[in-house]
């Protein structure tokens, strides 16, 4: 996925307000998982009255979904969000919320080594994603999987990516020198650390910088002009479930997960879908 930011870097980030639709109990029994009960993340009550049109290119993104979409569920319609992250802070924070339970189940099948954060300074957006996929190439042929996350410590500042690797010996990859290696081209000034991972779970909403509360979670956002992915895998990372679909499709590994998780939570309304 690709986006482009319209965000300025006196942005704060706004609380997150999740629900606008007025089936709200339906809504529980497919975007939520258990714990969840209707109205306890909201921040105040906003009818929702059908689609919104395309927000133009605003300096702060809305606060919920501008492509809400109708499912039905026990013959009965809801409005499910789009989970774009460059649609609205609600799709934002629901984007890493599923990366970050698609992963922490993968995670389970197939665990990772070690988690990696690697930091370019002094640089534009454009040097330092150059030199990240100089990094994942210099991975990928030492035939280590990987996954990666951009992130950003405030709204537009501090950009740095967080990896999860996967390395065919479980050795530890020389990550400093070759991120080192890779920064000298542009002469400036870099950081990096590569630690063991300790528990699987706890890595995988970490580096989606997810947060099970998501009432107080804040989403720091790319900075003004920024185009590019915010996160990628490599080929064979992922599990992949083997889902198929209501159409008889096989679905990517990352929806699969998603399905799977989904059905898990709810069994009743998968059987009536």
């Amino acid at each position: 996925m690709i986006i482009t930011s319209p965000v300025v870097p006196c942005q704060l980030a706004a609380t997150i307000t999740t629900r606008s639709e007025v089936d709200c109990d339906d809504a529980a029994n497919i975007e939520q998982p258990p714990d969840w009960t209707p109205g306890d993340e909201r921040s105040e009550d906003i009818p929702f009255h059908g689609f919104l049109p395309l927000p133009p290119k605003s300096l702060i993104l809305p606060a919920e979904c501008q492509h809400r979409y109708p499912q039905t569920v026990n013959r009965r319609k809801v409005w499910v969000i789009c989970r774009r992250p460059e649609c609205s802070e609600e799709c934002r924070r629901g984007w890493r919320f599923k990366h970050a339970v698609c992963l922490a189940s993968s995670l389970l099948e197939l665990p990772a080594h070690y988690f990696v954060r690697v930091t370019m300074f002094e640089a534009d957006d454009n040097t330092i994603t150059t030199a990240e996929k100089c990094l994942l190439r210099m991975l990928g042929r030492r035939h280590i999987e990987y996954c990666w996350y951009r992130h950003w410590q405030r709204p537009g500042v501090g950009r740095h990516l967080h990896l999860l690797l996967r390395c065919p010996d479980g050795e530890e990859p020389p990550i400093s020198r070759l991120w080192r290696e890779t920064v000298g081209k542009w002469s400036t000034t870099q950081t990096s650390y590569c630690e063991p991972i300790k528990t699987q779970g706890g890595s995988a909403w970490y580096i989606t910088n997810a947060s099970k509360d998501r009432k107080h979670q804040i989403v720091p956002l790319p900075s003004l002009g920024f185009q590019g992915h915010l996160h990628g895998f490599s080929s064979d990372f992922l599990y992949d479930p083997g889902i198929i679909d209501s159409r008889g499709k096989k679905l990517p590994p990352l929806d699969g997960l998603w399905e799977r998780q989904k059905r898990q939570w709810y069994p009743e309304a998968s059987a009536s879908a």
